[in-house]
This record gives structure tokens, sequence and C-alpha cells, in this order.
């Protein structure tokens, strides 16, 4: 996966099962476990995505809210696939939740868009930013 990645995770649903999620990534946020060979533990990732919150949820319609974490330039090294994973695993037992979740690596065929209803769309603004940072 690139050295770095742009990326975006959407949650929606009826706002108590929305909350009941986030608590949920919240709680593995807390689980320390084994360091990967790159130095990047779960632990790590689960704060590196809830740490990017956009925004406060936002109400999408009558009985949905949504929201939206993401990020640029992150390096998604393993474990990033295994907690994306497992978000989905979750989702996929909550009926009522809905998760889409893409990711752009630097590389031309590193990318990675999934979604478990095919109703929530990932969009990335593009912005010009200079290579490097002393530009």
């Amino acid at each position: 996966m690139g050295y770095r990645s742009e990326w975006q995770l959407l949650i929606a649903g009826p706002e108590d099962k929305v909350n009941e999620f986030t608590k949920w990534m919240e709680e593995k946020k807390g689980v320390t476990t084994k360091q990967s060979p790159y130095s990047f533990s779960e632990e790590s990732v689960w704060a590196a995505i809830l740490d990017v919150q956009h925004k406060e949820k936002e109400q999408l319609d009558k009985n949905t809210i949504g929201i939206a974490f993401g990020y640029d330039s992150t390096k998604c090294y393993q474990p990033w696939d295994r907690v994306i994973d497992c978000i989905f695993e979750k989702a996929e037992e909550e009926e009522s939740i809905e998760v889409a979740y893409g990711r752009l690596g630097e590389d031309p065929g590193d990318n990675d868009f999934r979604d478990t209803q095919g109703r929530l769309y990932v969009s990335f603004v593009q912005s010009l930013t200079p290579p490097f940072d002393n530009y």
C-alpha cells in the first residue's frame, strides 16, 4: 500500500445504532495488541481512525445520521486492513448500520473501495500541495 494514503470511512444509521457502533470502535481503540513488523499496533490504527472525525454527526434524513472519518497522508500499513475488515464484519452483524470506506494509495493500483449496502458515497476532495515542506 503506497507510502501514504488518503482515506475516508463513513458510518450511517439510526442515531442509537451509530452511537453504539462508535462506542464499540472506541472500546477497540483501548485494546492493546501485539506490535506488527512495521511497529504499528491495532490500537494505533483505531486511534488514527477515531482521532480524525470530520465533524459532528450529521442528520441525513428523518431516521438516519451519518458520521465521517478521514485523512490524507496516512501510513496504512498492516494491521490497517485488519482493522477495516473488523469494522466491516461488525457492520454486517448490524443490519441497520451502513459503512463505506475508500483509500487511495500513492501507486495507481493501490486503492480499496467497499461499502455494506451500496448507498453511501466516498468522495475525495483534491487540492494542490507542494510535495516537500521546504517549498
